[in-house]
Formats: structure tokens, C-alpha cells, sequence
């Protein structure tokens, strides 16, 4: 995961980041709408940062 890479945490943080911020828990994406916003959280993430609120 670039995130997690990019950030060097482990992807857990970043998937637990996203459940946060979306409410969506990526380890069980049922939807092509989870996914989208899922994306949008991650590319949010990449450009702000884990630690800063939205």
C-alpha cells in the first residue's frame, strides 16, 4: 500500500485511518461506492497526512 509506504507504517494504521475517516472498513469493501470513497480517503491521506484531521 503507497500510503503506508510512503509514510513507512503499517498498512493496519492506514486501514484503521480510513475506517475513521469514512466509516468504511477496507478489509470488506462490498460496494463500488465503499471503494470509491475509499480511494478518495487514501489519495486525501497521501497528500495531507495520517495525523491531520479533515
Amino acid at each position: 500500500m503507497l500510503v503506508a509506504q510512503k509514510f513507512k507504517v503499517h498498512r493496519d494504521v492506514v486501514i484503521e485511518r480510513v475506517r475513521q475517516l469514512s466509516g468504511i472498513d477496507m478489509n470488506a469493501l462490498t460496494s463500488d461506492a465503499d471503494l470509491a470513497g475509499v480511494m478518495a480517503v487514501l489519495e486525501d491521506l497521501r497528500h495531507r497526512g495520517l495525523g491531520r484531521e479533515a
